[in-house]
């Protein structure tokens, strides 16, 4: 069994997990290897994820382009939208027609670093002001975004 925990360091130097889910999980594995018998085994793997304030303000562009777009009402249709204006797609060809067409790539945590997820973001911000929020300017979105979160 697999089992992943988002956690973050604390100012005082213990591991807290990101939602309450991650928090239960993190205690469950730490009760697990104080069972551990000399002898036993355990897999533990990890990874260093990208930044989740950066993650959360990227999920602000999209409410901020939800916010500000009539077109793309929901958040589903915005990150879509923003995906495809960043290039974040893969071109394949429609069974209805033949032409080829955009598929939104993922942006999960596992399908991205940090330095991609930067330059993914640049992109989006840049597709963003060209083809879905034309009338905005970077100054208009930035006010927008921290507007709608905090990250």
């Amino acid at each position: 069994m697999s089992i992943q925990i988002g956690v973050t360091k604390t100012p005082d130097g213990q591991l807290r997990g990101w939602t309450e889910e991650d928090q239960k999980a993190l205690e469950k594995m730490r009760a697990k290897v104080k069972r551990l018998s000399a002898g036993d085994h355990m897999v533990l793997s990890y990874k260093v994820n990208r930044s989740l304030p950066h993650h959360k303000k990227f999920f602000s562009l999209v409410q901020a382009v939800v916010e500000n777009s009539e077109v793309y009402d929901t958040r589903e249709k915005a990150l879509d939208a923003i995906k495809i204006a960043a290039g974040h797609v893969d071109w394949i060809p429609s069974p209805v027609t033949g032409e080829m067409v955009p598929k939104v790539k993922s942006i999960s945590f596992e399908k991205m670093d940090q330095g991609e997820f930067d330059r993914f973001y640049e992109a989006a911000v840049c597709g963003t002001l060209r083809w879905i929020v034309p009338h905005m300017n970077g100054m208009d979105l930035d006010r927008a975004i921290e507007m709608v979160g905090s990250y």
